[in-house]
């Protein structure tokens, strides 16, 4: 037997490697790893997962819950828990290596035991690595697929990406573009490329816009199409622009067709329109047209005043040029013991939080079954596949990617359940962006539990915080930032500059406030409007809004008041010289990475190497701060956390917008959602000064503690000017910084759960953080605004049949609380727009 003795001070280990006969059992902790006889065994005191070597890969014999003693799996029907890229089929494979460490990751997740086998396809050109951690202590497991290719590997052909050809295509109708001849203040013609011809063009950067008149049933948009000539037609699919955030975009595309132009098919097919940053595609199979006539009947806008339509390209698939979807290949694989009689729920987060500022606002979705399976079911929306037997036995499965339920991102896959078992699927890349060093796929995670949906939770978020630690700067301190105190993009960017900076400096001082997130401005000219500098520009102090183009009056302005900063850029625009150069002058804790359009793996292999690399040179003392608030595929929820935590959503109190008006209610509905499964302290989340809000928001009748209290559910971030504060507004922040910041810690460390009734705008909802390792923890409560209770009892967690000593914090009152053996408790909350913050002891 091998002891791996770590090193705490130590970020990597070396490898111990096993000959793949070796019986050794490779130990760190309660963790352990042994392959012997064709048999690879990972596991700990509370989960243990057996593989066989087929000749073909490694296929999952059996996973067991050790604290309870059961077995969720049998032997697999397939020949390797994986699949290889496209629709390759597994060769004869050569087992070249299976290694066991302790590792950390770099740095950057919890010590773990990592097994890593090496898998050789000399046939099929291939290499594959597939990784497993598991955790001490964590009745879970994560594991990852990487893939390599050899010299003279080939990929397949590229599926099909805009149907059949174009050039022979002709747009017949000409309905009205906007902004078609308008000049711009420089005299020239004003975004020419906003034209319908744009729709055929096979470029998605470019679009059609029309007028900016309101389209609603009755007075639709359309266009027509010629295609040249007739054609067997097989799926029509439509483009939203990849930018349409300021733009209308159709709710649904209707297609018609004709051979004449005078006589007009019924609807052949409806193509409903997400806002989501793909292809939307109906099938039309076994229908022969000349013409298309696509009608939208109804657009949406969000923020921008018109009601303007617009579409980035619009595809046609034929017999010739079929419709090929991507394939989803398998990366993980888990056979069942009788799937059909399991309760099955699929959980996602929409996280589109741009344009869900309103509290009847989808943020989370839940869907339970446990009707027959069929053939087979597939969620291909989610982010967790719940699995649960009849005495509660839970096996919860979690996709680690930047998938939302909007939005699918980049080759994230799916669950697909059938009587044997389920797959994992989501290989992150294309066979074309395979290359001859390992690419990784998505991770997938496997969580045992045994319990209700409190118990899944808490184990979910035990496993979570081991792979997403909250080691780095930010997570425990109170934050501002200069974007949100402006009434529109341009005053927003005038609070970057350096006198405002200052200023802001010496406000959040007295206030008690740690940090200041310079936001988008401090690279540009006043005049201009581009927020992302071109590359002989360069990310650096602009020379009209800082002294010498430097930092040096800020860094100064910084050190003299206590108050750190951190910095607002575009990770995928700065160059690594300027990320450097900026950070070498002025510490910088954390940087806000903005503007990520993840439709690659470069793309994402580019995000996450930059954070990581900048990180590690920086000796773990600067930290990432993702925007998640846009639908594009972004971060999403499951992926990078490891780097710093996410900006959740953009929420101010000028420029009379309502989808980003600071609104308490949604702000707070959307921090309860995260709430069931995610540990809160990693993300960001802003108040205003509400007496500032237009009254298209009702943050006014709310007091500016209220709005305090929400953010420190997670990481409290003021989306506000501070040195524009009133008085009373200022007392309010300055009071609950002092109250909070004794109590930060202990929160942060805490495990919190929603309480209480899902926000509405008029009940009663709030949180619980615990800690299992500690006899403390702690509540908040809100009473809504429109909420007529004044008494009213909550179901706590964990808590059942006990007595707790409580402090109201805000009051400084001690009392005795009791749980009753149900776990309810009463409390009284006299006024509506109200909270309780207590601090509770067994």
């Amino acid at each position: 037997m091998y002891k791996l003795h770590l090193n705490l001070f130590v970020l990597t280990f070396g490898i111990f490697a096993k000959s793949v006969s070796a019986a050794e059992i490779t130990t760190f902790e309660d963790c352990y790893a042994t392959f012997e006889n064709d048999v690879l065994i990972v596991g700990n005191q509370g989960i243990e997962r057996s593989w066989r070597w087929t000749g073909k890969g490694f296929a999952t014999q059996s996973l067991i819950d050790k604290a309870n003693g059961k077995s969720w799996s049998s032997a697999s029907k397939f020949e390797a828990d994986w699949e290889l890229p496209g629709d390759r089929e597994l060769t004869e494979a050569k087992l070249i290596s299976v290694d066991a460490q302790a590792s950390d990751d770099e740095g950057f997740v919890d010590e773990h035991l990592e097994v890593v086998a090496t898998v050789s396809y000399p046939e099929s050109l291939l290499d594959v690595k597939y990784r497993i951690w598991v955790f001490p202590g964590l009745s879970g497991m994560r594991t990852q697929i990487f893939y390599r290719v050899g010299e003279g590997f080939k990929a397949a052909p590229r599926e099909t990406r805009f149907g059949m050809p174009k050039d022979k295509w002709a747009v017949l109708s000409n309905p009205p573009t906007l902004y078609d001849d308008a000049p711009t203040t420089g005299g020239t013609p004003k975004k020419q490329y906003l034209k319908p011809e744009y729709l055929i063009d096979n470029q998605l950067g470019t679009l059609w816009l029309s007028t900016a008149s309101e389209v609603r049933t009755g007075k639709p948009h359309e266009i027509v199409i010629d295609l040249g000539s007739s054609q067997d037609l097989d799926a029509i699919g439509v483009w939203p622009p990849l930018s349409y955030r300021r733009h209308g975009a159709p709710e649904t595309v209707i297609v018609l067709l004709s051979d004449d132009r005078q006589a007009w098919s019924r609807p052949v097919a409806v193509i409903p329109v997400k806002r989501s940053n793909r292809e939307f595609v109906a099938s039309v199979d076994g229908a022969e047209a000349r013409y298309l006539k696509l009608v939208m009947p109804q657009t949406s806008h969000v923020n921008t005043n018109n009601w303007s339509t617009s579409l980035a390209e619009i595809n046609v698939y034929t017999k010739e040029y079929p419709y090929e979807a991507y394939t989803s290949r398998r990366t993980d694989y888990l056979p069942l013991e009788s799937p059909d009689q399991l309760t099955r729920r699929g959980m996602g987060y929409f996280m589109d939080m741009q344009f869900r500022n309103y509290v009847d606002a989808e943020y989370y979705r839940e869907v339970e079954t446990s009707s027959s399976i069929g053939e087979q079911e597939v969620w291909d929306w989610v982010n967790m596949m719940d699995f649960t037997d009849s005495d509660g036995n839970g096996l919860l499965l979690v996709k680690e990617s930047h998938k939302t339920a909007i939005e699918p991102g980049h080759f994230t896959g799916d669950y697909q359940v059938d009587s044997r078992g389920v797959s994992m699927t989501g290989l992150g890349l294309r066979e074309s962006e395979l290359r001859d060093e390992f690419r990784e796929s998505w991770a997938n995670w496997i969580i045992l539990y045994s319990g209700d949906k409190d118990v899944r939770s808490l184990a979910l978020k035990k496993f979570d915080r081991a792979r997403f630690p909250t080691k780095l700067p930010g997570h425990r301190s109170v934050n501002a930032c200069t974007w949100g105190g402006g009434s529109s993009p341009a005053t927003n960017r005038a609070l970057a500059s350096e006198s405002n900076v200052i200023a802001e400096l010496n406000s959040l001082a007295d206030l008690g406030v740690e940090t200041l997130l310079i936001d988008d401005g401090w690279q540009l000219a006043p005049h201009e409007t581009n927020s992302l500098p071109d590359s002989e520009r360069g990310w650096k102090p602009n020379v009209e809004r800082y002294t010498n183009g430097d930092w040096e009056k800020v860094l100064e302005a910084s050190r003299k008041t206590g108050v750190d900063l951190a910095l607002w850029t575009a990770i995928q625009r700065i160059s690594d010289e300027d990320l450097r150069w900026n950070q070498d002058r002025v510490p910088f804790k954390h940087w806000k990475f903005d503007f990520v359009n993840v439709r690659d793996y470069d793309t994402k292999n580019l995000v996450e190497t930059r954070a990581r690399e900048f990180i590690k040179e920086y000796d773990f003392k600067v930290s990432a701060e993702w925007d998640l608030t846009e639908s594009t595929p972004r971060y999403g929820l499951f992926w990078a956390r490891e780097y710093g935590y996410i900006w959740l959503a953009n929420r101010r109190k000028g420029g009379g917008f309502p989808h980003v008006s600071y609104q308490p209610a949604p702000m707070l509905k959307v921090v309860w959602d995260l709430a069931r499964n995610l540990n809160t302290n990693k993300f960001q989340i802003v108040s205003v000064d509400v007496d500032q809000v237009p009254s298209i928001s009702d943050a006014s009748l709310h007091p500016m503690e209220y709005a305090f209290a929400i953010s420190m559910v997670g990481i409290p971030m003021l989306f506000d000017s501070t040195k524009s504060f009133s008085s009373s507004t200022r007392d309010a922040v300055s009071r609950m910084v002092s109250i909070y910041k004794p109590h930060q810690d202990a929160m942060v460390d805490s495990y919190v759960f929603p309480i209480g009734e899902q926000p509405t705008n008029a009940g009663v909802s709030g949180f619980q953080f615990y800690n299992p390792d500690s006899n403390e923890g702690y509540l908040l409560i809100f009473r809504e605004l429109h909420c007529a209770k004044t008494e009213f009892s909550l179901q706590l967690k964990f808590l059942k049949g006990m007595d707790l000593e409580v402090v109201d914090l805000r009051k400084e009152r001690s009392s005795i609380l009791k749980v009753n053996d149900s776990g309810y408790a009463s409390f009284q909350i006299d006024n509506p727009a109200d909270f309780l913050f207590l601090k509770y002891k067994i």
